[in-house]
Formats: structure tokens, sequence, C-alpha cells
């Protein structure tokens, strides 16, 4: 008993003295290490231009050892459109990297879950970064373009782009529900009860029926359930 007790001891106290080691940042991959190499070359030329790199295909398994960019040195590097090409040189070796360079986007995206009838607010929205490449045109690019709307059908996540088909105008004015009717003509003011005909936002026209009269008039959505019939 005394052994394995003196046995757990020496267990435990190489742990502790190892946790820095188990907890500790993982080094960067080789790629990641050579890519950021050839980016410092190209930011020196290219005025810190936001790009992403991507290699045109694996490393040789000769520069998989590499831990530090001091190891690599850069004999030239050029660009031709997209593409780059980049002469280096790691233990009196060359190589030739070549690669891709894309334009970077910084596209809203929410940062929590966003639910249908939530109006989107400024402090709801990140930004994340894409390569232009992979840009589709349902995305939603500017986060002016999310400010005062609500996701439809599904709620937003975090992270995620955002398409065009996924927000829509908050209905302030639903059909089939009483609203109040504004109607304003010089220092004349009339309110009274109406049915909405339709769904409305802000701003929109809608059709809007007299319960006692059944007259169909049509007005302008000025705020949650209210229709102005103006003068």
């Amino acid at each position: 008993m005394t052994i394995w007790r003196s046995f757990l001891r020496v267990i435990f106290i190489s742990l502790l003295l190892n946790i820095p080691t188990l907890f500790a940042d993982e080094p960067p991959a080789p790629e990641e290490i050579v890519l950021k190499t050839i980016r410092e070359q190209y930011n020196e030329s290219e005025a810190q231009k936001d790009v992403i790199m991507t290699l045109e295909k694996e490393l040789p398994e000769s520069l998989l050892t590499i831990t530090s960019p001091q190891e690599i040195q850069v004999d030239e590097f050029t660009l031709n459109g997209n593409r780059f090409l980049a002469l280096l040189k790691v233990k009196n070796e060359s190589y030739e990297i070549k690669g891709k360079i894309e334009d970077v986007l910084m596209m809203p995206v929410a940062n929590r879950v966003i639910k249908p009838g939530e109006i989107i607010a400024e402090e709801d929205l990140d930004l994340k970064e894409i390569p232009e490449s992979a840009l589709k045109n349902y995305m939603v690019t500017d986060a002016k373009d999310l400010i005062g709307f609500t996701p439809k059908g599904r709620p937003l996540v975090p992270e995620q782009f955002i398409k065009t088909s996924q927000i829509g105008k908050n209905k302030d004015v639903h059909k089939g529900e009483l609203v109040t009717l504004q109607y304003k003509s010089g220092s004349l003011s009339i309110s009274g009860k109406g049915k909405a005909l339709e769904d409305g936002s802000l701003g929109d026209m809608v059709r809007v029926m007299n319960p006692q009269s059944k007259r169909e008039v049509q007005g302008i959505v000025t705020g949650t359930n209210e229709v102005s019939l103006g003068g």
C-alpha cells in the first residue's frame, strides 16, 4: 500500500510540473508559418491590403518540420493577377511555392440567436471574413440592410452568413386585427378603429375596413397597429 501511494504521488507531482505544457497553445502548422512569411512579403509591396492566401498544393515533406518563420528566407516574390510565386530558402534548400490571393470581404453575421419578430439592432451583429470568390449574390453584404428588420421563418444563427431571403420588415399591422385610424386635415384630427385587410410595415400603404360602414379605405402604417388616412 505504501509503495502504491508513493507511485501515485510521483505521478501527481509529474502532472503538476507539466501543467503549463499540457495547456500550452499548439504551435502553428508549417503551412501557416509559410503563408505568414509570404504574406509579410506581400504586405511590403501591396500596402497592407487585406487578402486571404492559399497554397496551390501541399508543402513538400521537407518543409513540414518548420517551426518558426525565422527558418524561412524569401528570395523572390512575384504576382500575376491573383496568383503568386514565392521562392523560399530553408536550410540552404530552395523551394518554389505557388498559391492564390483573394480579396477579403467583411460580412455581417449575427452574434446571438435572433428569433422572428425580434428587431435586429447594430449590437446584434459582428463582422466575419469571407473570400471574395465565396460571395453569393443572395448574401447580405451590408449591416445597414439588416438593422431594423426581423428574421423570417427561422431564427438567425450566430456566425452564419445571412441570405436576403432570411429577413424581412417587421409587421406593424397584421391582417384581421383592429388598428387605430388617424385622420388629420389642418387643425382637424379624428381617430377611430378599423380592421386591417392586409399585413403592413412602417411606411407601407395598407387597406383597412371601417367595421361599422364596411367601407374600405387605404392608409399609411405610421406605428404599431396605427394607420394614418392623411388629409
